[in-house]
């Protein structure tokens, strides 16, 4: 990482869509890659229910968030991480 290259850079704004951790001087920073969250969807959420039921729906970001974080509270095994990138998918996939 340069720094004077990518000062102002986003972490969306890297190749292959990985983010850079920022390393302590004289470390070598490491990609860390985006989290999937098509993927995450289909590991995670259809151990309780089908896609179907997911996709017949359609939700603002904040209802899917809401409808995330209660399916969490009954079991689904998402990091905070891993909540963003499925709530992201499906806002994106499955708008109002």
């Amino acid at each position: 990482m340069n720094p004077r290259r990518d000062a102002g850079r986003s972490p969306g704004d890297y190749p292959g869509g990985t983010t850079v951790s920022h390393a302590h001087p004289g470390t070598f920073a490491t990609a860390v890659p985006a989290l999937d969250g098509k993927k995450l969807l289909e590991e995670r959420c259809t151990r309780c229910h089908s896609l179907d039921r997911v996709r017949q729906s359609r939700k603002s970001e904040a209802d899917w968030k809401a409808t995330v974080e209660r399916m969490v509270g009954k079991g689904a095994a998402l990091s905070a991480q891993e909540i963003e990138a499925v709530v992201r998918y499906l806002a994106q996939t499955y708008p109002k």
